[in-house]
């Protein structure tokens, strides 16, 4: 929710906080894409390091970013942030990602990532509606500031639940598989060793 929260403040900061017009609010958004792109960069050179401590990496970029904004008197100083935060963005989001698949059963992967999914939308709406009101209540360096205080919090949470999950014994089950031979053989397998066994032919 934090992480989605940045939309409506964007605007009034690039308008009204540094009197960029909408060049800068264009440059802004184009800093944060040419960051996201070196992110993923980074995290397909990075894959085998730890899921846990890349998620956390990513967030905490975004963090620093939204304090940056918060923080930066000039338009330069957050455009440097805005990098900051899209390479933070390009490394979260596929570290999220590889993490819920790696925690999650094959056979349930479709699931996970639908739920993945449905929760990243319920952010989406929930995170604008606090950007909006934070910006209608304050002003956009104090709403960059609320939601870059609550974006490095989230980042204690998700190493902390990340490590413990991957601390915690493999208990994923295995989809079953029938073994090859002929149907009456499978039957027999399936059913378990205790099964009425067919009689043989005379």
């Amino acid at each position: 929710m934090f992480f989605q929260s940045a939309g409506p403040i964007e605007v009034s900061y690039a308008k009204a906080t540094l009197h960029a017009g909408d060049r800068g609010y264009g440059l802004l958004l184009a800093m944060w894409g040419v960051g996201a792109v070196l992110g993923s960069i980074v995290f397909a050179r990075l894959i085998r390091r730890a899921l846990p401590a890349m998620l956390g990496a990513g967030a905490f970029a975004i963090g620093v970013a939204y304090l940056g904004f918060a923080a930066a008197p000039t338009l330069t100083l957050a455009c440097a942030a805005a990098l900051i935060g899209g390479v933070g963005n390009g490394v979260e989001l596929p570290a999220l990602i590889s993490l819920v698949q790696a925690l999650t059963p094959q056979q349930l992967h479709g699931r996970l990532m639908g739920a993945v999914e449905s929760l990243a939308a319920l952010s989406l709406a929930l995170g604008l509606s606090l950007g909006g009101a934070l910006v209608a209540l304050s002003s956009p360096r104090s709403a960059f500031l609320v939601v870059g205080l609550g974006a490095m919090a989230t980042v204690l949470v998700l190493l902390r639940l990340s490590r413990k999950a991957t601390r915690a014994p493999d208990a994923r089950v295995a989809p079953t598989v029938a073994p090859a031979g002929p149907p009456a053989a499978r039957k027999r397998s399936l059913a378990g060793e205790h099964a009425p066994q067919e009689p043989a032919p005379r």
